[in-house]
């Protein structure tokens, strides 16, 4: 909550010609979404950190109870899973960070389509099919997108 005021603290201070460019807008909903992480989410992610740490340093000690190679063997074997999945990662993140633009325009579909001041130029310029249509061809690319990931 401290890290949203703060954003929108700093957005009332902005001009409007910062909002014109989808580039900052891009920016800014990247920061609204990273801010939502929660101080109970990062103790969480801390706290699970630490208990994989110690699971981790026990297993290495049973491992080496058994053979002083056994740990390395295990380790030099997982390397390339912990490689792999730092990579995935981090493209992930790339590619929710270039989604950004059209996610930002999805919601912002979805919400004028459900405000009321929003209705009535919607319903007077007959722009509910063109607005569903468009809100519909984001979804889709946005989820074509996650299967060809996944895949």
């Amino acid at each position: 909550m401290y890290v949203q005021s703060k954003i929108m603290r700093k957005c009332a201070e902005l001009d409007l010609a910062f909002f014109e460019n989808s580039k900052n807008l891009d920016q800014l909903e990247r920061a609204l979404r990273g801010s939502s992480m929660s101080a109970w989410n990062l103790l969480w992610m801390f706290m699970s950190l630490a208990q994989s740490s110690i699971t981790l340093l026990s297993y290495i000690a049973v491992l080496w109870t058994l053979h002083w190679l056994a740990p390395i063997v295990v380790l030099l074997t997982t390397a390339p899973q912990m490689v792999s999945a730092a990579h995935y990662s981090n493209q992930r993140w790339q590619t929710w960070s270039n989604k950004a633009g059209e996610s930002r325009l999805r919601h912002y579909i979805s919400w004028i389509m459900g405000d009321k001041d929003c209705a009535k130029e919607i319903k007077l310029f007959g722009l509910s099919d063109y607005l569903i249509e468009r809100h519909r061809y984001f979804s889709q690319k946005h989820f074509d997108e996650e299967l060809e990931e996944i895949f």
